[in-house]
């Protein structure tokens, strides 16, 4: 399965763990969301 990491998506945020809440892992979501309508996998 080590062909997946080519699909790997890191995100990166100045918070820290405690900081860390629901409303920067939406943010995170949405981040996620964007990118995946600009990906095309190859196509």
């Amino acid at each position: 399965m080590s062909w997946w990491i080519g699909y790997a998506e890191l995100y990166f945020t100045s918070k820290k763990c405690p900081e860390f809440g629901v409303e920067e892992y939406k943010k995170a979501l949405d981040r996620f969301d964007e990118m995946a309508d600009l990906r095309n996998y190859g196509k």
